[in-house]
């Protein structure tokens, strides 16, 4: 067999790598049309930073321009006054601390980019180290999410739930959703900073959940595998900023994991062979 040939992916990994493409076009197509809808309306092809945290959750790109129409800028307005000023603060806060990282963000960038002022975000977070720890918690809530779509031990098999998690995680990989808490742990030295609370008993959760998953699909010493696998994401999540695409650092730790978990199945008992002269 030549070299090639034993790297080439299986129909597995071809069908993952298919899906995690899947879901990022999905993802940019749609902020393309919301983007392309709201400047038809307004005739103007450059958002204001109000209109874009209003139309869509943006991840990556630069604020753009100020929308010099007084009556588009002011319908702009009233969109986002149906959204709580805690909630848009919040939105801003993770799409900058992901892509700049918790030190590189000011309270008055985060203020800006909700398009709010900066005692409306006091009123909702007494500094930003709470700001931090609360935007923790939400990413928590959604990590939690993907639990309840793994299911309840028992609801299905838990060889199967834990492909689940492994695809969700490497979802997640995609566009950093899963990735906030591994980061945050990674850059918070402080140990008094408030959101170490937050990451110590999500990890200590996570972990939990991955060991019972891991003993209950069989596998040998499930509680080091759990730990193994978690280590492995983190390293992904902190190595991806620095790589070319988040695709292939998130099919990488599938092929990682996936290969970990295989390490640790258990093989099944032999008799022992009997020599005779």
């Amino acid at each position: 067999m030549t070299e090639q040939t034993a790297q080439r992916p299986s129909l597995e990994e071809s069908v993952l790598m298919q899906e995690l493409n899947h879901r990022v076009n999905n993802e940019v197509a749609a902020a393309i049309s919301v983007v392309s809808l709201a400047a038809a309306s307004s005739g103007n092809d450059k958002l204001s930073a109000i209109s874009r945290h209003a139309g869509f959750d943006a991840r990556d790109g630069e604020h753009f321009g100020s929308n010099n129409n007084v009556s588009s800028e002011s319908r702009v307005q009233q969109k986002v006054g149906k959204i709580p000023p805690r909630t848009r603060v919040l939105s801003a806060a993770a799409d900058l601390f992901l892509r700049h990282g918790i030190a590189g963000v000011s309270v008055e960038a985060i203020a800006k980019a909700a398009a709010t002022a900066k005692p409306t975000l006091y009123r909702h977070f007494a500094s930003k180290d709470e700001l931090v720890a609360e935007y923790l918690r939400e990413s928590a809530k959604r990590l939690d999410a993907c639990w309840v779509e793994i299911g309840p031990l028992g609801s299905a098999s838990a060889p199967v739930q834990l492909g689940t998690w492994l695809t969700e995680m490497s979802d997640g990989l995609v566009n950093g959703w899963a990735c906030h808490l591994a980061n945050a742990a990674a850059e918070l030295k402080e140990k008094s900073h408030p959101a170490q609370r937050v990451i110590k008993a999500y990890k200590a959760l996570q972990r939990k959940r991955l060991t019972r998953l891991c003993r209950a699909a069989g596998l040998r010493n499930p509680s080091i595998l759990a730990h193994a696998l978690l280590l492995l994401f983190d390293g992904a999540c902190i190595t991806a900023p620095s790589v070319a695409g988040r695709i292939d650092i998130s099919f990488r730790f599938f092929l990682g994991g996936k290969a970990m978990i295989a390490a640790h199945a258990k093989a099944p008992s032999a008799r022992r062979q009997v020599k005779h002269p």
